[in-house]
Protein backbone atom coordinates (compact mmCIF):
# COMPACT_ATOMS: atom_id res chain seq x y z
CA UNK A 1 0.00 0.00 0.00
CA UNK A 2 1.08 3.69 -0.69
CA UNK A 3 -0.04 6.84 0.29
CA UNK A 4 -1.73 7.38 -2.63
CA UNK A 5 -4.14 4.52 -1.47
CA UNK A 6 -4.86 5.46 2.27
CA UNK A 7 -7.90 8.28 2.56
CA UNK A 8 -7.56 11.49 3.32
CA UNK A 9 -3.89 11.41 3.00
CA UNK A 10 -2.27 13.87 1.22
CA UNK A 11 0.45 12.54 -1.32
CA UNK A 12 4.16 13.52 -0.88
CA UNK A 13 6.20 15.06 -3.83
CA UNK A 14 8.32 12.28 -5.11
CA UNK A 15 11.57 12.87 -6.24
CA UNK A 16 12.34 11.02 -10.01
CA UNK A 17 15.05 8.81 -10.39
CA UNK A 18 15.82 9.73 -13.98
CA UNK A 19 14.35 12.44 -16.19
CA UNK A 20 15.42 12.36 -19.50
CA UNK A 21 15.99 13.94 -22.39
CA UNK A 22 16.23 13.72 -26.04
CA UNK A 23 15.30 16.20 -28.69
CA UNK A 24 13.31 14.69 -31.74
CA UNK A 25 15.24 13.74 -34.61
CA UNK A 26 15.05 13.67 -38.32
CA UNK A 27 15.86 10.42 -39.35
CA UNK A 28 13.42 7.58 -39.99
CA UNK A 29 10.03 9.82 -41.42
CA UNK A 30 9.87 11.29 -37.68
CA UNK A 31 9.00 14.72 -38.94
CA UNK A 32 6.32 13.34 -41.46
CA UNK A 33 4.71 11.45 -38.39
CA UNK A 34 5.17 14.23 -36.23
CA UNK A 35 3.09 16.55 -38.63
CA UNK A 36 0.39 13.96 -39.32
CA UNK A 37 -0.12 13.37 -35.55
CA UNK A 38 -0.45 17.53 -34.76
CA UNK A 39 -2.77 17.19 -38.09
CA UNK A 40 -4.92 14.43 -36.32
CA UNK A 41 -5.05 16.62 -32.44
CA UNK A 42 -5.72 20.02 -34.59
CA UNK A 43 -2.07 21.36 -33.41
CA UNK A 44 -0.21 23.66 -35.15
CA UNK A 45 3.68 22.66 -35.61
CA UNK A 46 6.56 24.93 -36.09
CA UNK A 47 8.22 22.38 -38.34
CA UNK A 48 10.90 24.48 -39.65
CA UNK A 49 13.15 23.55 -36.93
CA UNK A 50 13.46 20.23 -39.02
CA UNK A 51 13.67 22.11 -42.87
CA UNK A 52 17.86 21.64 -42.93
CA UNK A 53 20.45 20.20 -40.85
CA UNK A 54 21.59 23.27 -39.85
CA UNK A 55 18.15 24.42 -38.89
CA UNK A 56 17.51 20.95 -36.38
CA UNK A 57 21.12 21.13 -35.04
CA UNK A 58 20.36 24.66 -33.71
CA UNK A 59 17.11 23.03 -32.33
CA UNK A 60 17.84 20.14 -30.87
CA UNK A 61 21.13 21.77 -29.24
CA UNK A 62 18.76 25.21 -27.84
CA UNK A 63 15.99 22.18 -26.72
CA UNK A 64 18.44 20.52 -24.89
CA UNK A 65 19.58 23.88 -23.49
CA UNK A 66 16.36 24.78 -22.28
CA UNK A 67 15.16 21.78 -20.41
CA UNK A 68 18.86 21.15 -18.28
CA UNK A 69 18.12 25.44 -17.68
CA UNK A 70 14.58 24.03 -16.00
CA UNK A 71 15.77 21.04 -14.67
CA UNK A 72 17.77 23.43 -12.31
CA UNK A 73 15.44 26.20 -11.89
CA UNK A 74 13.16 23.27 -10.53
CA UNK A 75 16.04 21.64 -8.79
CA UNK A 76 16.20 18.45 -10.79
CA UNK A 77 19.50 19.10 -12.88
CA UNK A 78 21.49 16.37 -10.90
CA UNK A 79 18.54 13.67 -12.36
CA UNK A 80 18.25 14.89 -15.73
CA UNK A 81 20.19 12.65 -18.31
CA UNK A 82 20.42 14.97 -21.37
CA UNK A 83 20.72 12.32 -24.84
CA UNK A 84 22.45 14.49 -27.75
CA UNK A 85 22.11 12.98 -30.85
CA UNK A 86 24.87 11.38 -32.00
CA UNK A 87 25.26 13.42 -34.91
CA UNK A 88 25.48 16.61 -32.99
CA UNK A 89 29.19 15.58 -32.28
CA UNK A 90 30.17 15.62 -36.03
CA UNK A 91 32.66 17.88 -37.13
CA UNK A 92 30.08 20.21 -38.66
CA UNK A 93 28.38 21.03 -35.57
CA UNK A 94 31.88 21.10 -33.96
CA UNK A 95 33.15 24.15 -36.43
CA UNK A 96 29.55 25.56 -35.68
CA UNK A 97 29.55 26.12 -32.13
CA UNK A 98 31.62 29.42 -30.21
CA UNK A 99 33.73 27.03 -28.07
CA UNK A 100 34.01 23.12 -29.71
CA UNK A 101 36.20 21.64 -26.78
CA UNK A 102 33.51 22.63 -24.40
CA UNK A 103 30.61 21.29 -26.36
CA UNK A 104 32.54 18.22 -26.72
CA UNK A 105 33.47 17.81 -23.68
CA UNK A 106 29.57 18.21 -22.33
CA UNK A 107 28.76 15.58 -25.18
CA UNK A 108 30.73 13.15 -23.84
CA UNK A 109 29.83 13.44 -20.60
CA UNK A 110 26.23 13.56 -21.89
CA UNK A 111 26.58 10.20 -23.57
CA UNK A 112 28.95 8.76 -20.62
CA UNK A 113 26.64 9.41 -17.99
CA UNK A 114 25.04 6.53 -15.67
CA UNK A 115 21.66 6.70 -14.12
CA UNK A 116 21.29 6.82 -10.78
CA UNK A 117 18.91 3.70 -9.20
CA UNK A 118 17.18 4.08 -5.75
CA UNK A 119 19.38 2.31 -3.28
CA UNK A 120 19.82 1.43 0.34
CA UNK A 121 18.92 4.74 2.83
CA UNK A 122 23.05 4.29 4.16
CA UNK A 123 24.04 4.50 0.49
CA UNK A 124 21.66 7.54 -0.45
CA UNK A 125 24.50 10.16 0.37
CA UNK A 126 27.13 8.48 -1.89
CA UNK A 127 27.90 10.00 -5.18
CA UNK A 128 25.56 8.20 -7.71
CA UNK A 129 27.61 9.04 -10.63
CA UNK A 130 30.37 10.98 -12.28
CA UNK A 131 28.32 14.09 -12.87
CA UNK A 132 27.47 13.79 -9.46
CA UNK A 133 30.62 14.32 -8.47
CA UNK A 134 31.13 17.65 -9.84
CA UNK A 135 30.25 21.03 -8.22
CA UNK A 136 28.21 21.91 -10.72
CA UNK A 137 27.46 19.88 -13.84
CA UNK A 138 28.77 20.90 -17.33
CA UNK A 139 25.61 22.30 -19.38
CA UNK A 140 25.86 22.76 -23.22
CA UNK A 141 27.92 25.58 -23.98
CA UNK A 142 25.22 28.61 -25.04
CA UNK A 143 24.88 28.66 -28.95
CA UNK A 144 23.47 31.26 -30.59
CA UNK A 145 20.61 29.87 -32.45
CA UNK A 146 20.74 30.91 -36.33
CA UNK A 147 23.56 33.01 -35.73
CA UNK A 148 26.05 30.27 -37.06
CA UNK A 149 26.90 29.29 -40.96
CA UNK A 150 28.61 26.40 -42.14
CA UNK A 151 32.67 27.04 -43.17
Amino acid sequence: MNDLDTPGLVPQPRSPVDLWHAAAVIRAENVARIEAHAAQLGIAMRTDVFATREAWQDYAIGSLQTVQRLAAELGLAERLHSWPDKSLGSRAVLHRVPDPAQFHTWLQQSWSRISEWPVSPALASAPRSPLALRETPIAPPRVPLGSQTQP
